[in-house]
């Protein structure tokens, strides 16, 4: 868990700095070795439906 007041700065970024094409890219080829992405990237809606980090 993360403190509130980070949250909330957390929160504020993501709405002013969405990812943009060179985030998704990079997502894209860390998936193709990790085999994972970072969802908030290809869905940075999702930071709106997490109630608590």
């Amino acid at each position: 868990e993360i403190p509130n007041d980070y949250e909330e700065i957390f929160r504020e970024w993501s709405l002013f700095d969405p990812p943009d094409e060179w985030e998704r890219d990079r997502n894209s080829l860390i998936e193709d070795v990790q085999g994972n992405k970072k969802p908030f990237i290809d869905y940075p809606e999702m930071v709106e439906r997490v109630r608590d980090y």
